[in-house]
């Protein structure tokens, strides 16, 4: 089975049948008007090789359309059915991809089997189909137990695996779906394909091609070499020779330096202890005055501590005393009711109370008494009886009083009670209305936080909507219409172009050039006739002379007469005037010499050769029909070609119209995309903002809520708190007022039981005024009567005891509970009262702790102050010298500040008398050296010294010497070694550039070898014989080759001798490598591997060798035909050498065969086949002289359906004549 492509089937595309199947495994031929879609077909060829589908677009279209031309919906397929390295059938599929980006992409994924249109659609009702969506689509598959990958992560993963090319970075799942396998690979087959049906002939393009093939194996070259480093490296190189020879004095001068140095070393040493003695005594200044300031915060915290404990303590012992003082009222006032009990004798008089039934018991029994005295005496009946009517009224009096007294006071608990509820009704009442008031201001609060929950809401929805936006739907119109214009347009640019190809220029130049070689052809026979004559004129008058040769015997000078001339000349062309010339005359005629010739015979020996001249005559006549005839046709032709000229600069200036307003209109599309991007993202941003903007009118609306729900919390609590304080109010006001109520009553009752005494002494006085002997009445009366008064008076304790007995239950159980909260009050009010005066005497002491502590630091930094002046004073001095007190020393255990600054003040005048002498011998250097020294040897001398010239430039001599001995010692032999390192890096550097061009010479000797071996026999056209392709390397041409060359031979000698023993290279290499600098600056060293080569074409064409280098020599030599053969020839060879061994089988796709002769379109077709190659082409209608090469032929209708031809060849051209 061969391997490779075999159809391309398209579901949903751009074709108007749902499914388009299209058999391209071996030659195939598809036909229909410009516009149908033939080309967009034969570009899907490239797509199935692994080539960017951003590549495959037209120049006029976006990159990104090709998702939307082929695979226009979500159910839209690109399938091709294959057969892999491994001999098996299998499919890619390509579909949409939304990914995040704005426009869909390409998807990749195999299927393993052969293609089958069930497994791609669904029958909706019979007859009627309709593609699967690709997770439909999965499903099943999986339920047909079809093996399928999953999505190739990557377009360039998907080129990898269809061209075997580094198949290893890719997921061993995709491998056996490669079109070759082992190490057979297809790479930039995508790209060579592209390339065919594109149809350029751009020899940079071809070139390009080329270098991507070498670059397998290499790739662009660059010489690495810095021509800014290279003459650092001269600059070092001279230096340090320089150095060299005044090394003995520079050493010298740097020895007497160092003494100096090492005293300042020493000063330096004692600048850091003085910097470090100076810093610790800061540091302890610092900590003690932070301890001072810390002793007095700490003071003032206790003293602020003490005041907010006495003010806090204050204000509670003032509200315990508060509490104490209402506690101790009310314990006083229960107190006092109960001494006024007790003062009434109250548990007496109970018990006296609870006797009385007994006591009426007694009474009774004294009635009956009475009763039997009573009859004994009338007069004592009548005072008893007047008594007891007194009495009768009376205790009617007292029950009414008791009565009037018990609703008096039912009155006032009455009233109690209303107050009572109309507190609680108020309170209720209040209660309701807070909540009723708070309540509004909550569910206004909620409505507005609602209102604006769906004004969030709607904003949401809204930013939501924005794309549905009329405005925005109406720039999307525009952009469509935008598309359909472009559309249009392109159309009409298909059509501009089709016309354009329809004129052919190429077969009238053709025909130009076949009939102009004629006609030279024709004027070279024709001047081979002439030259024929001349000799037999020659021949002629060699032996008896000429006419010329006769005028000349007249006279000489005759000859140089114009006129003689041209008469001689003619006289020549005559048979009959070739002969002896017996006479001549010469006289005057009409233009100024006139010869008069009376007699020329022609002897017979020269009558075969006259017959010739005549037979040659009428031969060049024939050719002067002829010439006069091409002549004509080429002026007919040149004037068609100046038609068509004409006619394509109209097409030529309408495709660049129509190719303007594609742009204007592309502009004016990506101005709208732009605009419509703009206007989503201004009304997303003002609903955004009007979104954020309720958002937080949301949160202010729930802040607002939490805190009208807080304040009615606190509201209620303060009118349950005045509801309170408002009750037992009413309850203490209620219970005077009932006192005072019972109060008036009692005596009121006091006074009645007073008369009914007074009455009953009365009649006891009146009886007893009675001549009475009858002692045993008077003792039952008076039993009786005191009898009575004790009830009376028992019973008038009645209304203490329901007063004792109501405080009992009210004031009494609350007694112990006051008494609790006094007690415990006391408590609290005694511990705080402790808690003041501990807190006093805390502060006291802890003052007098303080005031003691701050008064031995104040001493302390006295002393202090004294020792940090004198260091500043001899930091002063080092100063003065130039040198720094910095702190990076600690101090030792036993150092003594006042025996460290005696001892180094003579250290300071001896090293400022030393420096003097110094400072001469430096400036010397600075001229000798420094000035004329390299730029890193100023550097050096300038970041020492440059850092002395301003706050420091008294210690200028210092830095001059430390810059000296980093020279010396540093940057010299720092030199030396960058100079034979960077030697060598810099020969290696140029060395390898030349082997690496060497070897990409090579490189590119071999490829054209190859092409040149694979194109080999492939050339046998019609009147094309022995095409030739090779590749002619041009390395040596490149600028500065032979200076490198010289220059790698320079490094190469000094490698192997000098640079082995640590010897600086030779003043040859230097002058060497200045030549490198100059090319380096001058010339571009930088090549790439398309610079390096020259594509030459070659072939013989009617017997003539010709040869091309550049894209002009190519134009020159060749029609569009013979151009096309040596591009095909090309890339068959490229095709050849790039599958190697592989059998695949490679499509090629070429937009309308109409550059080639019949013949040689035939003879190009039988040698792709030879080649394991495919020919697939489009053609505007079928041509019949090919359709016997091509196994399947198709044709695109103008309504967009593709039809499969089955015709034979005489049956196509009988329909085409009848058509």
């Amino acid at each position: 089975m061969k391997k490779g492509l075999r159809k391309i089937i398209l579901i949903n595309s751009y074709m108007k049948e749902l499914v388009s199947e299209v058999e391209i495994g071996n030659n195939t031929m598809i036909t229909g008007d410009n516009g149908a879609g033939k080309t967009s077909f034969l570009k899907l060829i490239p797509a199935f090789f692994g080539m960017k589908t951003s590549k495959i677009s037209k120049k006029s279209e976006n990159t990104d359309n090709f998702v939307q031309f082929y695979l226009p919906y979500k159910n839209s397929y690109i399938v091709y059915e294959y057969v892999t390295h491994l001999g098996n059938v299998a499919q890619v599929v390509l579909s949409r991809h939304h990914t995040t980006s704005i426009e869909p992409k390409v998807q990749y994924r195999f299927v393993a089997k052969p293609f089958d249109a069930s497994d791609y659609l669904n029958e909706e009702q019979e007859g009627k189909f309709i593609a699967l969506e690709p997770h439909e689509l999965h499903t099943l598959w999986s339920e047909r137990l079809i093996n399928f990958t999953k999505a190739v992560p990557t377009q360039s993963d998907f080129r990898k695996v269809m061209q075997n090319d580094e198949l290893r970075t890719v997921e061993k799942d995709f491998h056996p779906y490669s079109l070759t396998g082992g190490r057979n690979n297809l790479k930039h087959i995508d790209y060579i394909v592209h390339a065919l049906i594109t149809g350029k002939v751009s020899i940079p393009d071809i070139k390009s091609l080329l270098a991507k093939i070498m670059h397998q194996s290499g790739g662009d070259y660059k010489l690495q070499f810095n021509p800014n480093e290279a003459e650092r490296w001269i600059e070092h190189y001279e230096v340090v020779s320089k150095f060299e020879s005044k090394k003995e004095p520079y050493m010298t001068t740097l020895e007497n330096g160092n003494e100096l140095i090492e005293n300042e070393d020493q000063l330096e040493v004692q600048a850091k202890y003085i910097e470090s003695a100076l810093q610790v005594i800061t540091e302890q200044f610092v900590e003690l005055q932070q301890s001072v300031q810390g002793k007095k915060s700490v003071l003032k915290e206790a003293e602020n501590a003490k005041n907010q404990l006495i003010e806090t303590s204050s204000e509670s012992l003032s509200n315990l005393k508060g509490r104490i003082s209402g506690a101790s009222t009310q314990i006083d006032k229960i107190n006092r009711q109960q001494d006024h009990f007790i003062d009434q004798e109250i548990e007496h008089k109970l018990a006296l109370f609870e006797s009385i039934p007994e006591k009426e018991a007694d009474v009774a029994t004294l009635q009956s008494d009475l009763d039997y005295y009573s009859s004994h005496s009338k007069d004592i009946e009548q005072i008893n009886t007047e008594s007891e009517l007194r009495v009768k009224e009376k205790n009617a009096d007292i029950k009414r009083e008791q009565k009037a007294k018990e609703s008096a006071l039912k009155a006032i608990d009455g009233e109690h009670e209303i107050a009572k509820s109309s507190l609680e009704q108020n309170h209720s009442k209040l209660i309701s209305q807070i909540e009723k008031q708070y309540s509004q201001e909550r569910e206004i609060s909620i409505g507005e936080k609602h209102k604006v929950e769906a004004e969030i809401s709607s904003l949401s929805n809204a930013i939501l909507s924005v794309p549905l936006d009329e405005e925005v739907v109406a720039i999307a119109a525009e952009i469509s219409k935008t598309h359909t214009r472009e559309v249009e347009l392109l159309n009409e640019s298909g059509s501009l172009s089709s016309q354009k190809y329809s004129i052919q220029n190429s077969d009238l130049l053709s025909e130009k050039n076949t009939i102009t070689s004629q006609l030279k052809e024709f004027l070279n026979e024709k001047n081979a006739h002439l030259k024929s004559i001349e000799t037999l004129d020659e021949l002629k008058n060699g032996l008896k002379g000429s006419a010329l040769n006769a005028i000349r015997a007249i006279d000489p000078e005759l000859i140089n007469n114009p006129i003689i001339k041209v008469l001689g000349h003619k006289l020549l062309l005559r048979t009959d005037l070739s002969a002896h010339i017996d006479e001549i005359d010469i006289d005057a005629g009409i233009y100024g010499l006139h010869l008069d010739i009376d007699s020329l015979q022609s002897p017979s020996e020269f009558e075969d050769m006259d017959n010739q001249i005549i037979i040659l005559d009428e031969k060049i006549a024939e050719i002067d029909e002829k010439t006069e005839a091409i002549r004509q046709r080429l002026k007919e032709i040149d004037a068609k070609i100046a038609t068509n000229n004409v006619e394509l600069k109209r097409l030529d200036k309408k495709l660049d119209e129509v190719r303007t307003l594609i742009d204007e209109n592309k502009s004016k599309r990506e101005f709208l995309s732009d605009k419509k991007a703009s206007l989503i993202a201004e009304k997303e941003a003002s609903l955004i903002k009007r979104k954020e903007a309720a958002e937080k009118m949301l949160r202010k609306a729930e802040r607002n809520i939490a805190a009208i729900t807080e304040k009615r919390d606190e509201s209620i609590e303060e009118l349950n708190a005045s509801h309170l304080t408002a009750k037992s109010d009413c309850d203490t006001m209620f219970s005077e007022k009932r006192e005072a109520s019972e109060d008036i009553f009692e005596q009121r009752i006091d006074r009645l039981k007073k008369d009914i005494k007074a009455i009953r002494e009365d009649a006891n006085a009146r009886i007893n005024d009675i001549d009475f002997d009858n002692e045993a009445y008077r003792a039952v009366k008076a039993s009786y009567d005191k009898l009575i008064e004790t009830i009376e008076e028992y019973r008038s304790y009645e209304p203490l005891i329901n007063s004792y007995t109501k405080f009992k239950e009210d004031d009494l159980t609350r007694l112990d509970d006051l008494i609790a909260e006094k007690q415990s009050l006391l408590q609290e009010q005694s511990l705080l009262t402790q808690k003041v005066e501990i807190a006093k005497q805390d502060y006291a002491r802890k003052k007098a702790d303080i005031e003691t502590e701050v008064s031995a630091l104040n001493r302390k930094i006295d002393a202090l102050t004294e020792l940090k002046s004198n260091l500043t004073s001899l930091s002063s001095s080092l100063s003065d010298m130039g040198i720094e007190t910095v702190h990076d020393a600690e101090l030792p255990n036993d150092f003594d500040i006042s025996d460290f600054v005696a001892t180094n003040q003579k250290l300071v005048s001896k090293t400022i008398a030393m420096g003097k002498s110094v400072k001469r011998e430096l400036s010397s250097i600075q001229q000798e050296l420094v000035s004329n020294g390299s730029e890193d040897i100023r550097k050096c001398w300038n970041d020492e010294v440059g850092m002395m010239t301003t706050s420091n430039s008294h210690r200028l001599y210092r830095a001059q010497i430390v810059a000296f001995n980093k020279i010396v010692h540093e940057i010299i032999p720092g030199f030396k070694q960058i100079v034979i390192s960077n030697a060598l890096a810099m020969g290696h550097g140029v060395n390898e550039f030349k082997l690496q061009l060497n070897g990409i010479s090579r490189t590119i000797n071999d490829l054209g070898r190859k092409i040149s071996d694979a194109v080999n026999g492939c050339s046998n056209y019609d009147s094309i014989t022995d095409i030739s392709i090779n590749l002619e390397s041009v390395i040596h041409k490149i600028h500065g080759w032979e200076s490198i060359v010289d220059f790698c031979d320079a490094y190469t000698s000094w490698q192997e001798s000098d640079y082995k023993e640590n010897i600086l290279p030779g003043e040859t290499f230097k002058n060497r490598l200045k030549q490198i600098i100059d090319i380096k600056r001058i010339g571009n060293s930088d090549v790439k591997i398309e610079d390096l080569f020259n594509v030459v074409f070659a072939v013989t064409e009617n017997g003539r060798r010709k040869t091309a280098r550049t894209a002009t020599d190519l134009e020159k030599m060749s029609s569009n035909g013979l151009t096309f053969l040596f591009i095909s020839t090309l890339y068959l060879g490229m095709i050849k050498v790039q599958r190697g061994a592989s059998l695949v089988s490679i499509q090629w796709p070429v937009d309308e065969l109409g550059k080639l002769s019949t013949e040689n379109t035939l003879r190009l077709i039988g040698i792709l086949e030879n080649n394991n190659i495919a020919i697939a082409t489009a053609l505007p209608e079928p041509n019949i002289d090919l359709m016997n090469s091509f196994g399947k032929m198709y044709h695109i209708s103008k309504h967009g359906y593709l039809v499969e031809n089955n015709v034979e060849k005489d049956e196509l051209a009988l329909m085409m004549e009848n058509a």
